[in-house]
Parts: structure tokens; sequence; C-alpha cells
């Protein structure tokens, strides 16, 4: 929400100091994201008068123009539009100074130039580059009362300072997001009374044109979603300038003019919180096929499929839970989003439907969430506005319309409200609240600073306050609300901080953040790299890593389309973030992450999803320096964290050997994002049971071609849970040996129906005996059509004495025989 401080001045008194009323807004109201001085953006542009003009004798498409700018010399410049005449007043900028449209983004600086061959020394801007309006096409022309010489920022009354503050902040507060709401927080932070506005609490005009001309009929079908409805139509509409107050407010606020009466309903908006919404009246009729004499508006939900064009430019294809405005036909406008094109005014309207609503704020909100478009309207319905006001609001449209248009009202208001809402009365306790808050407040303080923002009826019997909540503000409920105004308007500086009365005994760290944090470490010193991503993820996404869709809980009001699922692993986020880092040119990297992931149908003792904590690492290299299985890069980093925590005696089973149809459903799922013969699940062997402690292995082929990353890709993911259990467990280990070790590496071609732990089991046999001790590493695999070559590194020692080689010759001869049954060979 921008606020800026000047339109504040209208409504209530500010602060002498700028600083303060940031304070106060930062301290009272919410986070303030950022203040600026939009002078500074405007500094170096002046009023200016086209004396002369003349063709450039070299460009048929440029002009030359002589402008004077309250100086005794006047100033040349060159220009491509044609249109200026002598005595059109303009913005120009010197040279020196920065075109304001890019002033936020990179600053261009205006030189004085020769623009085929004749000088120009400035520039004249549009309304584009002055940052006020779309058109860039033509000079801005103002208006003939311009006093030339005067800074454009001092005409446009925009030396004012704007503060933006997070929306986040005023998340229930439909009324803040008003320059009125606003106003009344700054006045009651003061200790000054705040007064709306007349025609904010009733009445100032007539409603009863003298004359009906048109005809209008509403019909409200979604009295649910639409608890008020007023509409009314107005006619002879002059569509011109809007003048510069106007267009003054509404660019300080961040909006650009577009014609007089969509700014008029763009200012009431910023003023109020209120959205407004204007149709083209022949355009309603002439879109609809049931009369042409009458229009026809009718609040419903879409019919599944139908679709509409948008004022933004979007044609968006709606489904029953959109609730739309139409005539007897066909869609207008997505209700409190954005209009369509279909109904639009423009230049041409001469009639128009004034529209001012309540919607319902959460089916508003799923509405907006389908579609992915949040416009300022629905950011203020999404926070709440009051249905009493909108009669009141279209009232004080009418009045500008008819005041700076020249029309007059061609219908009575419509106002469907068929369950009004009667203003809330509340109780509370001074006792309560001073013991609440901590704060030793008087009754008289309480009742002033209720009274200062706009509470009414507010009496004092004994020590119970009872007051009537005003109809701006939808956030109030419980007496608890109230107590949060009070302290919010009082100071929360003013709470005096005093330590509890009882003792705190700090509780323990829980195992399983112990276990985080030395994992933290331990992957961080290897020169890992920590992520902290979001839980959601798409189906387009899991398809292309070839994860189960159906294994994923669906949200039902994802952020968007891209966020729709529940990820169902680490790892998806891994790939998703090593797809963009390889995108912007990062060639080698680590990285992981430690989260909570959900599956489908995997449920706990409560019957809820199962919530296991799990740690995934990915790596990639595109340098080529690194040899072997990109499967033996991830297992080292895998081994560093199961070494750490002394886990026993774990075991790698070729994913391409495993029974796949006994894997735990979290593996089979991941198992569709990894190389079956080079990856492998990994077991924790625990006395006679085998527990899976997660999967490790090189990524397919077609994962990394779908996201472009590179080929040398490895990755693992494993359950913290699980190795909480079984970590520091203490396990028969082998007996270490005093001499050394004697290290071969032999390549084995083993046929595809063997697997590798019949493999390994036949080596461990033939090379084991008394007093023989051994450790035996696969470190590469490659896949025949027909068999696989399984490179084993094999190192020897005895407990009694140095070996030699001819004992390693004969221990491999062992191996070699023992192999022949199972049709194994060995490269020589």
């Amino acid at each position: 929400m921008k606020l800026p401080l000047n339109s504040v001045k209208k409504y209530a008194q500010l602060p002498a100091n700028t600083q303060e009323s940031i304070d106060i807004l930062a301290n009272r109201v919410g986070e303030v994201e950022s203040f600026r001085n939009l002078a500074d953006k405007y500094k170096d542009i002046v009023i200016a008068q086209i004396k002369e003009k003349q063709e450039h004798p070299d460009a048929d498409k440029l002009t030359i123009y002589i402008v004077n700018i309250g100086d005794k010399e006047d100033i040349q410049v060159v220009a491509g539009d044609k249109n200026l005449e002598i005595g059109d007043k303009v913005a120009f900028i010197q040279p020196g100074g920065v075109v304001p449209s890019s002033y936020d983004t990179k600053p261009f600086q205006i030189q004085a130039v020769k623009m085929r061959g004749e000088m120009s020394n400035g520039m004249l801007c549009s309304e584009k580059e002055l940052d006020i309006g779309p058109n860039h096409e033509n000079v801005l022309k103002l208006p003939e009362d311009a006093p030339i010489g005067e800074a454009f920022a001092d005409y446009y009354e925009l030396n004012d300072t704007v503060v933006e503050i997070e929306n986040k902040a005023l998340t229930n507060r439909g009324d803040l997001f008003g320059i009125l709401g606003l106003s009344r927080e700054l006045a009651g932070a003061q200790g000054i009374k705040f007064i709306s506005p007349n025609w904010y609490q009733e009445y100032q005009i007539n409603l009863e044109p003298k004359n009906v001309c048109l005809n209008m009929d509403v019909d409200n079908q979604a009295q649910a979603l639409c608890q008020r409805y007023c509409a009314i139509a107005m006619t002879d509409i002059e569509m011109k300038e809007s003048p510069i107050w106007l267009k003054s407010i509404l660019i300080r606020s961040g909006i650009k003019p577009i014609n007089i009466v969509v700014d008029i309903t763009n200012y009431l908006m910023i003023v109020t919180g209120q959205p407004l919404h204007v149709f083209d009246f022949d355009k309603v009729i002439k879109t609809d096929t049931d009369q042409a004499d009458m229009a026809h508006l009718v609040i419903r939900t879409a019919n599944s499929g139908e679709k509409i064009h948008a004022l933004d430019g979007n044609v968006y294809e709606l489904n029953d839970r959109h609730l739309l405005i139409a005539n007897s036909e066909h869609p207008i406008a997505i209700a409190g989003i954005v209009g369509g094109v279909d109904t639009q005014i423009d230049s041409n309207s001469k009639s128009i439907i004034l529209e001012s609503a309540n919607f319902d704020r959460y089916s508003l909100r799923r509405t907006s969430m389908d579609l992915g478009t949040v416009t300022e309207a629905s950011t203020r319905f999404t926070r709440s506005q009051s249905p009493q006001l909108c009669n009141l609001i279209i009232a004080k449209a009418v009045e500008l319309i008819t005041e700076l248009t020249g029309a007059k009202l061609a219908t009575t208001l419509i106002d469907l409200y068929p369950t009004i809402q009667e203003p809330k009365t509340l109780s509370l306790n001074t006792n309560k609240l001073r013991e609440i808050l901590g704060v030793d407040i008087t009754d008289e303080e309480v009742i002033k600073i209720l009274d200062n923002i706009e509470y009414k009826d507010i009496e004092l019997k004994d020590e119970y306050l009872t007051v009537t909540v005003p109809p701006f503000r939808q956030d109030i409920e419980i007496e608890e609300d109230i107590y949060e105004d009070i302290i919010r308007i009082y100071g929360y500086s003013k709470i005096e901080p005093i330590l509890p009365k009882r003792d705190i005994t700090a509780t323990s760290m829980p195992d399983i953040t112990k276990l985080k944090n030395s994992i933290r470490d331990i992957l961080s010193n290897s020169g890992c790299n920590e992520l902290l991503s979001y839980s959601f993820t798409s189906i387009e996404f899991l398809n292309s890593i070839k994860q189960d869709v159906d294994n994923c809980l669906k949200i039902k009001n994802p952020l968007s389309k891209e966020l729709e699922l529940m990820r169902s692993s680490i790892l998806s986020s891994l790939l998703e973030k090593a797809k963009l880092n390889t995108q912007n040119g990062i060639r080698t990297f680590s990285i992981f992450e430690m989260g909570i992931p959900h599956q489908k149908d995997v449920l706990d003792e409560e019957n809820l999803p199962l919530e296991e904590w799990r740690l995934a690492l990915l790596f990639t290299d595109s340098s080529k320096q690194i040899e072997g299985n990109p499967y033996f890069q991830a297992k080292r980093y895998l081994e560093k964290v199961l070494n750490n925590f002394n886990v026993g005696i774990v075991e790698y089973e070729l994913l391409a050997d495993v029974d796949f149809e006994k894997l735990p459903k979290w593996l089979k799922d991941l198992s569709g994002s990894f190389e079956f013969n080079s990856s492998a699940i990994v077991w924790a062997r625990v006395g006679g049971s085998k527990i899976d402690l997660g999967i490790v292995g090189e990524i397919t082929s077609e994962v990394k071609s779908n996201l472009s990353i590179y080929s040398f890709t490895s990755a693992f993911e494993m359950n913290l849970n699980k190795l909480l259990l079984i970590k520091d467990s203490r396990f028969n280990k082998a007996l270490e040996s005093r001499y050394p070790y004697i290290t071969q590496d032999i390549c084995f071609v083993v046929p595809n129906k063997v697997t590798y732990k019949e493999l390994l089991d036949n080596v461990e046999k033939s090379v084991g005996g008394e007093s023989i001790v051994f450790e035996i590493e696969c470190i590469d695999i490659y896949k025949e059509s027909d068999s696989r070559n399984i490179t084993l590194r094999i190192s020897l020692s005895n407990l009694e004495k140095t070996l030699r080689d001819k004992d390693f010759r004969k221990i491999r001869e062992r191996i070699s025989k023992n192999l022949e049954k199972k049709n194994i060979s060995m490269i020589q």
C-alpha cells in the first residue's frame, strides 16, 4: 500500500517532521518497506512554452521547436512529435536531467546532441517518459494556465513523500488500504480525534434522476458470495482530460491515469479502500442477445469452461468456483478482480453503469489464485471491505463524475442488500485490559484512544466499557481485537519489559535437531551448500524428473499452478534448483537440503500424513575432470555422513537387482529419477534385520536431458528418522591389522542375470579366511547389452604377517575358480 503523505493533510494533521510520520506508520500500523520523495524523480523538469516551430531540413519525421522556460534566452529542441503548436505548454528536461521513467531502473541522462545535423538542447516529454501515463507517441500538452519556468513537480503536486507499507502487515485491515484509514491511524497515534468526511458517513447528494432515460436491472444469483451490490447508470458524459489534482494523487499512489471516469473510481478506491467498477452501458446492451433496450447485470458463478477476455489482455477459462458479473448471455467481468474488454469504457463512451459491491473475500482469493492474477481491486477485496459503505462511496463517485464530466443520472440507484449487516457492539473489562497488556493505562485514556479512531457510543459503567464498532472495521470480532487497537495507538514502546516471576528451565535440544546440526556441519565443511526451498511443486516438473504425481498430496488453494502439489521427495527441489543454477552458468556445485516431504496415503498412527525428516544431496560437474561413474561422487558424501555416526554394517544393493515390489513406497517413487544400473539402495543391518536408509546413485539421462543439467550428476536421499534410530549403535567390526594392505582393482564380467550381491558374496567368501581382513569397494559399473563390467577394489591384510604378491595371486585364483560356477569371468 502506497501512501502519499501530502494527501493525508486533507483529512488529518501530520507531524511537522516527515520522519516522525514514517516512524508512526512503522511502529503503530505495519512494516514500512520503503519511502522516498518524488520530487527527486522530477527535479530536472520545468514547464516550457513553444515559441517557434520549424520543419527539420534533413528529417521528415522530426521538428525543430524553440521553447522558453522563463529565461531571457530561448532553447532549441528537436522532437519527433509534429503536432505541437506555438503557445503550447510542455514538460521540458534540460541537458543533464534524468528521464523519470528510467529513474528507478537504469537512469537515462539527457545530453545536448545533434539530431540529423540540428542541435537539440534537451527533451520534450511524453506521458510515458514522465511515468504518468501510457502514451509515448506524443509530447504531453499541459493546461494553458501552467506557469512557464515552474518546476513540473510543483505544478503536478509531486513534491511529496510516498511511504510504501508491506501489504502482509495489513492482512485483515481493509480500511488501511485507503488514505482515510491510514490518516485515521496517524491522527489517533498523535492523540488527535479523527473525523471522517461527511460523504463517508451519510448521503450528501440526491440519487433520484430528474429523468429516467435508461433501463437497467440487476439479478443477484449468488447472495452468499455477494453480500451487497449497488449499481447506477449515468449518461451524457464528456470524456475529457482529468484535472491535475486527480492525476497527481493517482501518480503518487502508484496508479497511472487512464481516463476521467476510471480515474475517479481509482481515486475513490485509494481514498476509501473500496474498489469500484464501471461498464460502458451501450456495450453491455450490444453484447447481450436478450433485449436491445435494457441493460442486464447478473451476479452468478461461472459455467465450467466459460471464458472471458479481460482488460489485462488475458483470456481466462473459468469454472463454477469463480464469481462473475454477466449480462443475460456472457461474462462482462470477473467479480472483484478484473473487467472484460467487451464492456470497457473509452473516449467514445457516453453512458456508463457504475458498480459498488461487496464480494466474499475467501471466494475472491480462491479465484485470484486459480487464475494467477492479482489486481489493485482483488488486493483490497481480499482484506475485507465493509458492505455498509457501498452506497455512500458510489454516491461520492456520482457526485465527482457529475462535477467533472457534466454527466447526469439516467436511472435510480439499484441497491441489493438482502441481509443487512448490523453494527457490532462489544464490551470489555478495563481491569482485564490492563492485566493482559501490562500497562497502567487509565479508563479516560482508553476512552480517548477509541474516540479518536472513531469507535462510537462509548459508555463506561464500573470497570466495563461498551462500544459500537465502526462499519469500516470488519476485523473487530472480540474484545481482544479492541485491546490490540488500544495498545497499538497507545504505543508498544510504553510496555515495560519485566522478567517472568517463575523459573524457566530450558528444554534440551531434540535428538533430530542435533542430528541435523551435525549433518549440516559435515556437509558444509565438505564444500556443500545448504538450501531451504518451498515444499510445493508442479505436475509438469514431477513428470520431467520421473516421479509419481499420483503419490503427491494436492493443495486445494495453491498460490499458483506451479505450486499445486506437496513434494513427495526432497530431491525434487534439488533438481529444480540444479536446473536454475545450470541455466545461470554455475558449472560445478554440490547442494543439500533437509526437510519433511509428504506422500499420499502414507499415514502415521493417528491417520495423519506421515512426517519424517529426510536429507537429500545433489552433485553436478561440467569440467569432466572427475573420473569414474557419478555414483561414487554421491556415495563419498553419503559415507561421510554415515561414518560420522558410527553406522555399523551398511550394504549397497544395485537398484537393478532389487526386488522392486518389496521396496517401501518412498523408495519406489524416488527410483524413477535414478539410473538402475548405476544406483543402489542403502541398507543398514541391525541384528538380523535390514533397515532401508535411502538411495544413492546417478540421475537418469532422461531427467538430465529434460532439465538440461550436466551429464555428471548424482544424488542421494536418506531417511533421517531411521538414521537417528541406528546411529551410534555398536556392531562387531573387523579387526584392525598392524600389517600393510595390498590393494588391487579387479574387473569382473557379470551376466545380467547375476545380481551384484551374488558377486559380492562370492568374492567375500573367496578372500576371507583365518587371519585375513579385507575391504571391498565397488568403483565402477559399465553396462553392456547382455552383461556388466563391475570393477571392485579389493584390499587385503593379514593379522600375523605381511602379505606378498604371490599370496594375492593365490587369492585371485581362488576368486576366479569360485566364480566360474556363476559364469563370471575376470579381466586380466
